[in-house]
């Protein structure tokens, strides 16, 4: 019998969701989303949950109880973002060591609780177990939206963006596990892996403007996420390799630790930068809601009927990498 490893974490979530089905009529959207969307009286309420383990997901040498309470939060914040939503609510379970300090403990709910006092959400319950080895946390939350977008409504035609600057949170902990944080700018990328900003005002901008056609976060890459939302809409895209948005020093970065700049910022995750394909004549629209956000926005090429990614850069009409991003399995 095939493991998960064997499998692929996108065949994985497939299986669940043919088991998974659902035949309520509230709901609009279940697995294959950044969040569920169901609907509730006028509203659509979202809901998505995230993890992050010991090991896995963090290593208590590079972050701190307070930034690791901010980034679960964060990171759901970032689905509830990709939806054009608004997050309002959150339940917490956390599983950790019983040799834990209570100090520790407490400085995690109040990184948490800054948060959600930044983003206007109320963490309204939780549960806390024993673990044997390491941390195991769990964040639930619930937004709402009266026009959810999703990843499904890329079209022919449409132009590709994405906010910000990508790459910035994979040079971060290449720094990181190097130990070579010398400068402000390399402390700049750090904070990018350890204290991401999801795009909150972003997302409900593009939703409450009818800018988005599709939309996702980049969370795991953003070649792997724009396969995600490429094929929810069973669309195709040229993607500009020249036009990949950069931080300053980033480039130098790259180089100082011998890394691909092109691959760590298409492929290195955790980015929580907003994807979002959308009709070539609001492109001087988008590009003042978002002077007006003071967010940088790119764009990055577009999409077409025909699919499949065609990547072009560097003088070359087609780019290939031997990765996309991070996946699970």
């Amino acid at each position: 019998m095939k493991t998960l490893f064997q499998i692929g974490e996108t065949k994985v979530i497939g299986e669940i969701a043919t088991i998974l089905k659902t035949r309520d009529p509230s709901v609009i959207a279940g697995i294959g989303d950044d969040a569920a969307v169901i609907r509730f009286g006028k509203k659509s309420l979202l809901f998505t949950t995230d993890a992050l383990l010991e090991g896995i997901h963090f290593d208590w040498r590079f972050t701190t109880p307070n930034l690791l309470g901010r980034k679960i939060l964060s990171v759901n914040l970032s689905d509830i973002a990709a939806m054009g939503g608004r997050p309002r609510w959150a339940v917490i379970s956390l599983a950790l060591p019983g040799r834990t300090p209570l100090r520790v403990l407490r400085e995690f709910y109040r990184g948490l609780e800054s948060q959600a006092r930044a983003f206007g959400v109320q963490v309204v319950g939780g549960d806390t177990d024993h673990s044997a080895k390491g941390w195991k946390i769990t964040l639930a939350l619930l937004g709402e939206s009266r026009r959810a977008v999703y990843r499904r409504g890329a079209r022919a035609g449409d132009r590709l963006w994405v906010t910000g600057t990508l790459g910035d949170a994979a040079l971060g902990l290449a720094l990181l596990k190097k130990r070579e944080i010398r400068t402000f700018s390399e402390k700049k990328f750090t904070k990018a892996h350890l204290d991401p900003i999801p795009r909150v005002n972003e997302g409900k901008a593009l939703a409450e403007g009818n800018l988005a056609t599709g939309l996702i976060d980049v969370s795991d890459g953003l070649l792997l996420d724009l396969e995600r939302l490429l094929t929810a809409s069973g669309v195709g895209a040229r993607l500009d390799g020249d036009a990949v948005p950069w931080s300053p020093g980033f480039f130098e970065g790259c180089l100082s630790l011998r890394l691909d700049p092109l691959l760590l910022s298409l492929t290195g995750g955790e980015d929580y930068e907003l994807l979002f394909t959308a009709p070539k004549h609001r492109t001087r629209e988008i590009q003042r809601v978002f002077s007006r956000l003071k967010t940088r926005v790119t764009c990055l090429g577009e999409i077409m009927s025909r699919r499949g990614l065609e990547i072009s850069g560097g003088g070359k009409k087609v780019l290939k990498f031997a990765r996309k991003g991070y996946l699970h399995f």
